[in-house]
């Protein structure tokens, strides 16, 4: 599945140091088109805290400074939206800011971040590809046909998933490796796989803050997993009505927790099916309770309405900082999980007739 993402990236410093030898000091060295000031950022969860700014002066800017691990920061522009990520260490490192968006910047100096910046491009032109057929499964309505894409989807996934793990295995020594563990595979790992993986990691690489954050989504996977009891929700509707999941799954048979967005792609791609299944088996005790990654509370209820989903929705508008995707281990939308009537999580990430059968097993 092609999930929108706002990364969180894990970078653990393993055997390989990404320190330039004899440098104590970083420079970052930019050519953009855009105005204005430039931030260097660092992460905080899922928001950026800028910690140091400069004037952009005839399309050129300079950061310097030093920084004791090697770690991902992100550049923010005063007058352009996006972010671009990339790791900084005690070296030079030059960059050429996109004309198009900050995320298809290009490193052009620092050997690190050009082959970071290799393997991404290759996942990334996966992805696209791969989201290019999703919307042909969304939109097709013979059977035999959507299966048949439904293959190519799940191909692409393969693709993707054995890009991760070659570059992985082949770069193991470099920080990257770990951000690759972070981003791009650790939803194809069990918890205890991901566990194993950081036990074999330096004390220093596990001190590092982002695997400390790791360390806490594994724990979330482990209390969201299937044969687990629910975590309770609860956030207000649109009409600012809390609405618990405890007193949805006390009165229903089957619950669908869905995590959206109305700037999610993926997600408005996939509400025919969902609708489709809700009309079904609604009257059955089957609901869906959808909780939005939404930050807006116009954006979230604009995308309500047009596409009248009459389900129940609610959000605390937190966006990625809400409790409940850290509760749920959600690393991106759409996520959906199942629970059956004795409040117990039967199924993760399921769609199509897989879904629709387990929703059937539930109801029975």
């Amino acid at each position: 599945m092609n999930h929108i993402k706002f990364f969180s990236i894990v970078l653990l410093v393993l055997l390989y140091s990404c320190s330039l030898k004899g440098s104590e000091e970083y420079k970052i060295t930019g050519k953009t088109s855009y105005s204005g000031k430039v931030y260097l950022n660092e992460t905080k969860g899922y928001k950026l805290i800028p910690i140091d700014s400069v004037n952009i002066e005839m399309g050129e800017f300079v950061f310097t400074g030093s920084t004791e691990n090697c770690e991902q920061y992100f550049l923010t522009f005063e007058k352009k939206k996006g972010a671009f990520g990339f790791f900084l260490s005690n070296e030079e490192i030059e960059i050429n800011v996109s004309d198009e968006h900050p995320y298809f910047s290009k490193i052009t100096k620092s050997q690190l971040n050009i082959e970071y910046q290799g393997f991404t491009n290759k996942m990334n032109e996966l992805v696209k590809k791969q989201s290019e057929e999703r919307k042909k499964y969304y939109a097709e309505k013979e059977q035999g046909r959507r299966d048949s894409l439904l293959a190519i989807l799940q191909n692409y996934g393969k693709r993707q998933i054995n890009l991760g793990k070659q570059t992985f295995e082949s770069n193991k020594e470099k920080p990257y490796a770990s951000a690759i563990l972070a981003n791009y595979l650790k939803n194809y790992f069990s918890h205890e796989q991901l566990d194993s993986i950081l036990q074999t990691m330096s004390v220093e690489a596990k001190n590092n803050k982002i695997a400390k954050q790791l360390m806490v989504e594994i724990e979330a996977h482990r209390k969201s997993a299937e044969g687990q009891p629910y975590i309770n929700i609860a956030q207000k509707s649109p009409e600012g009505k809390v609405v618990s999941l405890k007193e949805v799954v006390a009165k229903n048979k089957c619950v669908l927790i869905d995590f959206w967005a109305s700037w999610c792609s993926p997600c408005i791609a996939s509400l025919p099916e969902m609708k489709e299944v809700y009309e079904k088996y609604k009257d059955q005790g089957f609901e869906i309770y959808a909780v939005s990654i939404d930050s807006k509370k116009e954006n979230w209820v604009k995308a309500i309405n047009k596409h009248e989903l009459s389900w129940i929705h609610v959000s605390d508008l937190k966006g990625w900082d809400t409790q409940a995707k850290t509760d749920y281990a959600v690393n991106g939308v759409p996520t959906t999980i199942l629970i059956n009537k004795d409040g117990i999580i039967v199924a993760k990430n399921m769609h199509g007739k897989e879904l629709e059968d387990k929703i059937v097993e539930c109801l029975e």
